[in-house]
């Protein structure tokens, strides 16, 4: 008798929670033995069922509702259970025992939110942020440099997406501008659920106005990656954004009969004052 997964083999040693496990026997079962009855767990196993079939005989297919971080250890009554040729089972539980170990739910981390060049609405500057969405993640690196429109890069991630992550890059390691926050922020994330975050901006806008043209720039720490999942860091997600706090509004018509663009008016948005048309 041989079952899946098997704490004795070099791998293949667990299994995710909710997973199907299998019993694989030498000879093809008798169907008319098999009843769910047979099948006892210690500890009990939730929604459990039992599978058997004519095209795969010899296995028995256990599904369930397992826990994570738990072993299940399986008794057959097998003086009931049979093969083909009226054979009983022949396994001693308490020389050989039938284990399913059940390891945790796999992490996976993720961040999204609104990249490249983003026009921030003016009827949110006298409180303006940054919103985005993290999930899994414990802690997060969150960058936010001041810039003018001389610092433009083509390279730089908010104007572009990239899919592996270089360190000896020339934005990674000195984001244009003055820099004002580069900092471990902690989530308090509740594991597999989305939480959506927001970061003040007033702070690093100009004091009168809240004006001015900002870079920010997030992704998770090498040590949060390292608990979401395996692989390389690398190619780490980086969520990132050139922001115009602006309060000027700009009305543009296309002229007819031709493709140009035309700015009609651009008006100062709290009062809706004219300056220039």
């Amino acid at each position: 008798t041989d079952w899946y997964p098997n704490m004795t083999r070099d791998s293949e040693q667990s299994i995710d929670p909710g997973r199907s496990w299998s019993l694989t026997f030498n000879n093809s079962l008798d169907h008319s033995t098999i009843n769910k009855s047979l099948f006892k767990f210690e500890p009990e196993v939730n929604s459990l069922g039992i599978e058997h079939t004519k095209d795969n005989d010899q296995q028995i297919i256990i599904h369930n509702n397992s826990e994570p971080n738990t072993v299940y250890t399986l008794f057959i009554q097998s003086e009931t259970l049979k093969d083909i040729y009226g054979q009983i089972l022949r396994h001693n539980n308490s020389d050989n025992l039938i284990q399913f170990r059940v390891h945790d739910s796999a992490v996976i981390g993720d961040i999204s939110g609104a990249t490249g060049v983003i026009i921030m609405d003016p009827g949110v500057l006298d409180d303006p942020f940054y919103q985005f969405m993290v999930y899994n993640y414990s802690e997060l690196t969150l960058r936010i440099n001041q810039v003018k429109p001389e610092h433009y890069q083509p390279d730089l991630p908010c104007l572009r997406s990239y899919y592996y992550i270089y360190e000896d890059q020339e934005w990674y390691n000195k984001l244009p501008g003055e820099e004002f926050v580069n900092e471990v922020i902690l989530t308090n994330c509740t594991p597999n659920e989305p939480k959506e975050i927001k970061i003040p901006l007033k702070p690093y806008l100009n004091k009168k106005s809240n004006t001015g043209q900002l870079i920010v720039l997030i992704e998770p720490t090498q040590k949060s990656w390292n608990e979401c999942q395996s692989g390389d860091w690398q190619y780490r997600t980086v969520l990132s954004a050139w922001l115009q706090c602006t309060r000027l509004a700009v009305g543009m018509f296309f002229s007819p009969g031709s493709y140009i663009l035309k700015v009609k008016q651009i008006t100062w948005y709290e009062m809706f004052v004219p300056i220039c048309s």
